[in-house]
């Protein structure tokens, strides 16, 4: 088809224009298997075996929701009493930032800040540990939620020396 190329400072000051006709497309060249490519050309639903040779190893599925492990998402994390109380936090402290949000003037800044504390709100209790503590730029330390996920796996020691590595790294 034919495309028109722009080159802009601005959308409203374009200072080159040109036109190009293609005549067709190149093939692309995947790097994974053509099963895997024609498993993929449509959004999956769920996890297609094909996945295992677009990883290139063996998938073992051992999630088991009635754990809180770094890998248990916080909705399924109250299966347990103490994932309740975790899941309660977190979701409780997002949900406080949500409606400090909310009361603040309107405005600009208060829009966005709505918009993300909304965002946050509705996708904890998709979110596991080791994600929130990855991605929280050391508000929930890692050790932290490693610490939580073994003292409900049963390892209260184990739990207490990666607290005792967190504080001495942060002091």
């Amino acid at each position: 088809g034919e495309y028109e190329v722009m080159a802009a400072a601005s959308a409203s000051d374009v200072r080159l224009r040109a036109t190009v006709q293609l005549a067709g497309h190149a093939a692309s060249r995947s790097p994974y298997p053509a099963a895997v490519d024609a498993v993929y050309a449509t959004p999956p639903r769920a996890v297609p075996a094909a996945f295992e040779a677009l990883l290139g190893a063996r998938v073992v599925d051992d999630y088991d929701a009635r754990r809180l492990t770094m890998n248990t998402r916080l909705g399924d994390a109250r299966a347990t009493l103490l994932g309740r109380l975790v899941a309660w936090a977190i979701i409780g402290t997002v949900g406080k930032d949500y409606r400090a949000a909310l009361a603040l003037p309107p405005s600009l800044d208060r829009d966005a800040q709505v918009k993300n504390t909304y965002f946050v709100h509705q996708m904890m209790p998709n979110s596991v540990l080791r994600s929130m503590a990855m991605s929280s730029a050391g508000a929930f330390p890692y050790e932290l939620a490693q610490a939580i996920s073994l003292v409900a796996t049963g390892h209260p020691i184990r739990a207490l020396r990666a607290i005792r590595a967190w504080r001495k790294r942060r002091a």
